[in-house]
């Protein structure tokens, strides 16, 4: 099926080549040529009488932009994880469809937060700096050791799910989680996790992963007080960037530094920067995932052309409606 007319597209950010030319084939683009955050004017100015809005993270999409795009705005959708920065009641209002990101990409979320969690613990276990707190191990030793220890997951999502799966799979004996949505159906979470309170996961975790925001976005759950009850030889993960608002990044500084728990591994492979990321990269107990240039745009390339095809889908039945 074709459109009567093309429409008009704005992307708010460089995004793929691949993604750009699937919105080619049947709308008009135009685009913030930047990897970085479109300046709040130009995303105004341009926004003005176009079909759909294709924004990132970090770009807030509020009823101010609503309004200076006009009539004719019909649907906005996102590359990003979280619909954080999109006020979707406003939306709802305005009758305009609001789009996530695909889910596609939770399985090589998982993989790669997994991975960060071994390469942290094999960091803490043969630095020998480590020493004075009983860790230090020899490298053939970390891996046994691994799997005697008690794993903790915040927030069963679906990357959260795949990662109790993962721990399982390399030979994890012991996995406890904590979900603070109430009203999630536990039917795809594997039987051998245990369902814990906040205060246990951070209590009894050796390693414990942060893979969900607060529910109720009222505070940062991993703050000063909550690295206070962690063990002396704990290791915490973050495995997706864009936790700001449930993880106060100074005071993981701070504990690092003074060494309240033993070390930290930040997943900076997804969009928008790690806050305070220049004084934690100078910790020895702070560990950032490399990421080669390829395996991040094959990501940014398959999730472009999903949200793409999504975005011309919705339109093009938009259209058909009227």
């Amino acid at each position: 099926m074709s459109f009567f007319r093309r429409p008009k597209v704005y992307v708010t950010r460089r995004i793929p080549q691949k993604g750009v030319d699937v919105l080619l084939r049947d709308c008009d683009i135009s685009m913030w040529d930047s990897e970085n955050t479109v300046v709040r004017g130009e995303l105004l100015y341009n926004v003005a009488g176009v079909d759909a809005i294709l924004c990132m993270a970090n770009d807030i999409i509020d009823s101010v932009v609503l309004d200076a795009a006009g009539s004719n705005l019909k649907v906005v959708a996102t590359m990003c994880n979280t619909l954080d920065d999109i006020d979707v009641e406003a939306c709802n209002k305005s009758g305009i469809r609001v789009l996530s990101c695909p889910n596609l990409c939770s399985e090589g979320r998982a993989d790669l937060t997994v991975s960060l969690m071994l390469l942290t613990l094999k960091r803490a276990a043969t630095d020998p700096r480590n020493l004075t707190v009983g860790y230090s191990v020899t490298n053939s030793a970390c891996w046994e050791k691994c799997a005697n220890q008690i794993f903790g997951i915040y927030g069963l999502n679906t990357t959260g799910e795949t990662i109790a799966k993962r721990l399982k799979e390399v030979g994890v004996n012991s996995i406890i989680a904590f979900e603070s949505n109430s009203n999630k159906l536990w039917n795809n979470v594997e039987s051998s996790v245990k369902l814990v309170d906040f205060a246990d996961l951070l209590t009894q975790s050796d390693v414990l992963c942060i893979c969900d925001e607060n529910a109720d976005k009222s505070n940062a759950r991993f703050n000063k007080d909550a690295f206070k009850q962690m063990k002396k030889n704990a290791v915490i993960v973050v495995g997706e960037n864009g936790l700001s608002e449930n993880l106060d990044y100074i005071s993981l500084y701070e504990a690092l530094r003074d060494g309240k728990f033993l070390a930290a591994g930040i997943n900076s492979c997804n969009q928008g920067p790690v806050p305070f990321q220049y004084p934690l990269s100078g910790l020895h107990n702070c560990v950032f995932l490399p990421q080669t240039q390829e395996s991040g745009f094959d990501v940014r390339h398959k999730t472009s052309v999903a949200v793409a095809n999504r975005l011309l889908t919705e339109l093009k039945y938009l259209q058909a409606s009227n």
